[in-house]
């Protein structure tokens, strides 16, 4: 029993390993206790041992709903998404917040990757809660299973449910996006600017399907709009930037990359395209340290590096390129220019089974050119990304 309590009063001081080292030496006392349980259960998680929280908490009672809640919840936090189901799932009916416990059911099937799941632990609950956030759950799952008008419908009636929130406007334009419906993402837009004048994702949204439309002067304008609305944003300034480029005029997303570096100071998404509108004028070397200092801004951008790879290998810097585009292809497999170049860096060091590798799967080599200009279709899949 020493442990035991050795183990709750580490655990009480914030020392998890400790507490998780006094745990396990008790053998599994703390399983007798749901409290002392679900502290060892967070002990384990906090300390790298998933499998092992998730083992204590497999010993619950299944009646416990708020301990199972609690369970659910921690591994939720971990991302221990489809654990954390089985404990919402035994809390659904047992836990005196029955909404909250199936909201979160639904929420983590979603995570998990299992739409249907998630749309039955939605649809459960929709009749007798009839609320926006669980619509616009429910609409997601919709979407991930392939329902799209069912998605649509869904987010219809979640707006009507409340006008006033931005989520489920976006999501909707969002879902138009990703099905190129640009009319009805204006038509909503505007529905939504009449409620929300003030809504800069929304502005953002509007631009960049009146960009896809060729609408590129209006696209400017509600860009300019969300600038004013949100100075701290980058986004605005980049999406700018991507109609000048798109427009063939490197010259006017210079001038605007430039005031937003001088007023807020480096941005990865900031850098990569002034370095783009810079090539177009033929400054390699201004650009090269741009793009350096992209990749040193956020270490999981890829179109930097592709960049910077493609530049260092026409410096004649071989290594340094291979290292660029090395790391492009480990965050993005798919990239098919850093594959490719990466394959022909590859053949030239005597590397050919590696090289093979590569083209084998970057396929047809013959459809692999310069990689064209950031467009309005890289705006739309930063803002489906989330950029902000």
């Amino acid at each position: 029993m020493s442990h035991l309590y050795l183990g709750d009063f580490a655990f009480q001081d914030g020392d998890y390993s400790l507490a998780a080292g006094h745990y396990r030496a008790c053998g599994g006392i703390y399983q007798q206790n749901a409290e002392s349980t679900l502290r060892a259960a967070r002990s384990f998680l906090e300390t790298g041992d998933p499998s092992g929280g998730e083992e204590a908490l497999r010993r619950l009672p299944a009646n416990a709903g708020a301990s199972q809640f609690q369970a659910g919840v921690l591994l939720a936090n971990a991302k221990r998404y489809t654990a954390a189901a089985t404990h919402f799932a035994a809390a659904a009916n047992t836990y005196e917040d029955r909404y909250q416990a199936g909201f979160n059911l639904a929420l983590v099937d979603l995570k998990a990757g299992d739409a249907a799941a998630a749309v039955r632990a939605a649809e459960a609950l929709k009749e007798e809660f009839p609320r926006s956030e669980l619509l616009n759950l429910l609409a997601q799952a919709y979407e991930k299973g392939g329902r799209t008008q069912q998605a649509y419908d869904t987010l219809r009636v979640a707006i009507g449910l409340d006008p006033a929130e931005e989520a489920n406007y976006l999501d909707l334009m969002g879902l138009c996006l990703a099905h190129e419906n640009w009319d009805l993402s204006l038509e909503i837009s505007g529905i939504a600017l009449e409620r929300l004048p003030n809504s800069y994702k929304v502005r953002m949204q509007r631009g960049a399907v009146l960009a896809m439309k060729g609408r590129s002067q209006e696209a400017a304008g509600e860009f300019e709009a969300a600038a004013r609305l949100a100075p701290e944003s980058g986004i605005p300034a980049v999406a700018l930037a991507i109609v000048a480029l798109e427009a063939k005029e490197p010259e006017r997303a210079i001038e605007v990359l430039r005031r937003r570096r001088a007023q807020h100071g480096g941005e990865y998404r900031v850098n990569w395209l002034l370095a783009e509108a810079l090539i177009q004028q033929g400054s390699d070397g201004e650009a090269m340290n741009l793009l350096r200092e992209a990749v040193k801004l956020d270490a999981n951008a890829v179109e930097p590096r592709v960049l910077l790879g493609k530049l260092l290998e026409k410096a004649g810097d071989g290594a340094a390129a291979q290292k660029a585009f090395e790391e492009a292809h480990a965050l993005d497999p798919a990239e098919r220019t850093a594959a490719y170049r990466l394959a022909m860096l590859y053949r030239k060091s005597g590397r050919p089974e590696e090289a093979e590798r590569l083209l084998r799967q970057v396929g047809d080599a013959t459809s692999i050119g310069e990689a064209p200009a950031p467009n309005s279709r890289t705006l739309v899949r930063i803002l489906r990304e989330g950029g902000n």
